[in-house]
């Protein structure tokens, strides 16, 4: 058990977090289902892991902003070259510009192996995403903003910026990638709906390595985006238009339907989100580009009043094509994910939690660096303290989903039980 502290000031908010769990996996480090030279054999085995962090918010008039730092040790029982150390460090902002005008900005970086980084994610995080095999250590890097600004009472127009990077720190000979974004949009409000049209250019760069070549990738996307709010706690979006792929290296492109459908409940405990899209995208994880399908239930929903018992999870499956330098699609690769966790709060700062979590990937790939087929299963049990009590913490930072924006959470604590409507 990880001991736990915290000191606070009238705008600064300081919270130490503490997890410590014990757990069971069938495949330690995600190894193929069929043995592969070069990758280690399938093994189950025991393992516990050791998650200190550390949180601070700082609040002033406009802006708020929350930095957080985490470190989580992973011990196996027998299969000690599995044992990983992985870090983690983010930062948000929220700053109101104007009276009109708000700013979100974030950044992040990690460092963790393949095996582990599902593990030491939380339940509710939802992402999907290839893996690699191997025994080398990712560092990732990424930096975003939304910028936001209010024309008229029901107009609004939006622009935004993403960044993202990747690459092995053991294996020099692995390719590194990057994947740049780039959004500009316009919303016409009314009471309960919104319509507008957004415009997105993506550019992504897989350096050469051994068994591949450099590739560069251009996408351009325009959509039309519906949005729509069914009574207090549901809102939902549609999103329909046409992409362009191009490759420049060699000339060539295609077009394709782009495409997302999601549903969101939120409320002042937790919130849930459904969702489906169809898009093209650089992998900065799999140092390949792809055209990809998925399917994603992810949140945190209180089971019982007060808290006291939270279900968080994700859940989904993503179906991708990888697409060749003639533009052609080739390899397939689905990922399957199934992550499930319960939290029962003991005291205000402390509260026992058990997960599942399966995974399952399939690839034409054979051998490294392709991706291989694999299936995991993991069951974890543990104890996590966080002081001060998460009732007494600001909310995440996010810009408002619903079209009244009644979720707006910016300044609020996770307590608060009053609602604003802009």
């Amino acid at each position: 058990m990880l001991a736990s502290g915290a000191a606070r000031g009238a705008d600064t908010e300081v919270a130490l977090v503490g997890e410590a769990q014990l757990g069971w996996t069938d495949n330690a480090q995600s190894s193929p289902d069929e043995p592969v030279p070069g990758v280690p054999e399938k093994k189950a085995d025991a393992f516990a892991v050791l998650s200190p962090g550390l949180g601070l918010t700082r609040g002033t008039r406009g802006a708020l902003q929350r930095l957080g730092v985490t470190t989580s040790v992973t011990l196996h029982w027998h299969e000690r070259d599995a044992d990983t150390w992985s870090n983690r460090a983010e930062y948000q902002g929220l700053f109101d510009l104007d009276p009109r005008t708000s700013l979100l900005v974030g950044t992040s970086a990690s460092t963790t192996r393949a095996w582990t980084a599902t593990i030491v994610t939380p339940a509710g995080a939802g992402e999907l995403s290839g893996t690699l095999q191997g025994t080398g250590t990712t560092l990732t890097l990424g930096a975003d903003e939304t910028l936001s600004h209010d024309l008229t009472r029901s107009l609004r127009g939006w622009q935004g910026a993403r960044f993202a990077y990747g690459r092995s720190l053991d294996d020099s000979a692995q390719p590194r990638s990057t994947d740049t974004q780039a959004s500009l949009g316009l919303e016409r409000s009314f009471r309960l709906d919104a319509v507008g049209l957004e415009l997105r250019g993506e550019y992504g760069t897989v350096s050469s390595s051994a068994a591949r070549p450099s590739v560069r990738q251009l996408t351009s996307t325009a959509v039309a985006i519906h949005r729509h709010d069914f009574g207090r706690y549901f809102t939902s979006r549609l999103e329909a238009g046409a992409m362009r792929v191009d490759r420049p290296s060699s000339g060539r492109h295609f077009w394709h339907p782009s495409a997302l459908a999601a549903l969101a409940y939120t409320d002042d405990w937790g919130g849930a989100a459904l969702s489906y899209s169809h898009r093209a995208t650089t992998s900065v994880t799999l140092g390949q580009t792809l055209l990809v399908d998925e399917v994603l239930l992810s949140g945190a929903v209180p089971l019982l009043g007060e808290r006291t018992l939270v279900v968080a999870g994700s859940a989904g499956y993503q179906r991708g094509r990888v697409i060749e330098e003639d533009a052609s699609r080739g390899a397939r690769l689905e990922v399957t994910l199934a992550d499930l966790g319960l939290a029962w709060q003991l005291a205000p700062s402390a509260a026992l939690g058990l997960r599942y979590q399966h995974t399952r990937q399939l690839s034409d790939g054979t051998a490294p660096p392709d991706p291989l087929s694999f299936r995991r299963n993991s069951v974890l049990a543990g104890v996590s303290l966080r002081f001060p009590p998460e009732t007494e913490l600001r909310r995440p930072l996010r810009q408002p989903l619903r079209v009244d924006r009644a979720d707006d959470v910016r300044g609020r604590r996770s307590g608060d039980h009053e609602r604003r409507v802009d």
